[in-house]
């Protein structure tokens, strides 16, 4: 989670850099935000009743996966938007290892790369086994320098946020490239 938030800022203040604004959003063709909002809230309520609660990888799994949903319509009902479909591949590939396995599985030889110590927190984690399926879009991508293990659908989320946000926030785009002649 720590590297996402580390992405949706980086995302906006790139966007903002780059001569976006916050109130460009409302000139977007763009709605529903509520569906965003609410995903993001139960995110979070999610894991703050998987922890206080100690719940089991089972329903932490499925309440992970749930909490993804109004964010994933949001995504399909914008899907022109640049960025979205990284966005949906990202979202998609985590909750497709969270639901089949109960949680995100999280290597512990990258965690320990990563400075982490002892086990995940139990629940919304399950440690990266022999019998883990999809072990692939686990979380084994070490990154140190915010003590945090990410998923090939991390990166792909973080790559689309990017072009996502600076679609919203009016962010000036890349110039293209001119054709070189032969």
């Amino acid at each position: 989670m720590a590297f996402t938030l580390v992405a949706v800022v980086a995302a906006i203040a790139t966007s903002l850099l780059r001569g976006g604004r916050l109130g460009a959003i409302a000139d977007r063709e763009v709605g529903r935000f509520g569906l965003l909002i609410t995903g993001a809230v139960l995110q979070v309520a999610a894991v703050v009743a998987i922890r206080a609660l100690e719940l089991g990888p089972g329903i932490a799994g499925v309440l992970l996966v749930g909490s993804t949903v109004p964010i994933l319509l949001w995504i399909l009902v914008h899907a022109w938007v640049p960025g979205a479909a990284l966005v949906l591949l990202g979202l998609v590939a985590n909750a497709l290892v969270i639901g089949l396995n109960g949680g995100m599985p999280v290597s512990g030889e990258a965690a320990a790369v990563a400075g982490l110590s002892g086990t995940p927190p139990a629940g919304e984690h399950v440690p990266l086994t022999a019998e883990t399926v999809l072990p692939v879009l686990a979380d084994v991508i070490p990154v140190p320098p915010i003590r945090s293990v990410i998923s090939v659908g991390d990166i792909l989320l973080a790559a689309g946020l990017f072009p996502l946000a600076n679609h919203l926030l009016g962010g000036r785009r890349l110039r293209p490239r001119t054709p070189v002649a032969d």
